[in-house]
């Protein structure tokens, strides 16, 4: 999905349900699964350096409870991730109102699970529920369905636009290695390389004058 669709899109499911809202901004401003985004803990914050730290991944489907939570999808999964000021201000006053929740829900609240993107009782958000809010706020602006998974790929189009380099992206997504970041976004890359040859070609037309 370009880009320039997020504030349309973010702006009808913010409508629809503040948690959602969040849900789906952190995963444009992030990249990250939606799993090892629905497995955030509110104390997996870092406030003080704008970080989230991604540690662990949700089951959305477990045989059990004791299997909810689990491990990242691999070593270099679990990583740090700088948020931007502006998101973190965001989630700070989001967190005031999960803390609300807690105290009006009581004795009922799941605590021990403290997820930071919870039902209104604190368990996870519904897998089915994330895919039909997605899906709903794709037909409202008129885009074609697309899985929830791409808006990690919409992630990496910011960052390549942004002149990120392969080893940062890599290491922002959880990748062992740029390589696995160059073979699966090649469809991104190549079309930032075109842009990035016309304005070459211009800098070298401007040396010619």
């Amino acid at each position: 999905m370009e880009p320039s669709l997020i504030p349309q899109l973010l702006e009808y499911i913010y409508r629809r349900n503040y948690t959602y809202g969040l849900f789906f901004e952190t995963l444009f401003e992030s990249g990250m699964r939606k799993g090892e985004c629905a497995g955030l803990r509110l104390d997996d914050i870092n406030w003080r350096e704008n970080k989230l730290i991604v540690d662990e991944t949700l089951e959305f489907q477990p045989d059990n409870n004791a299997e909810l939570l689990g491990s990242t999808k691999n070593y270099s999964s679990t990583r740090e991730i700088t948020m931007r000021e502006s998101y973190m201000r965001k989630l700070k006053t989001y967190v005031k109102y999960r803390t609300e929740q807690k105290m009006l829900v009581g004795e009922l609240y799941h605590h021990e699970l403290n997820l930071m993107f919870a039902r209104d009782d604190g368990t996870p958000l519904p897998k089915a529920t994330l895919w039909n809010v997605f899906k709903s706020a794709m037909d409202h602006i008129g885009h074609e369905p697309l899985p929830i998974h791409s808006t990690r790929h919409t992630h990496v189009a910011m960052l390549i636009e942004a002149n990120w380099d392969m080893k940062s992206i890599a290491d922002r997504l959880g990748h062992s290695s740029p390589v696995t970041t160059l073979n699966t976004y090649a469809h991104i890359s190549n079309k930032v390389a075109e842009k990035s040859m016309g304005s070459f070609e211009k800098y070298m037309e401007k040396l010619g004058q």
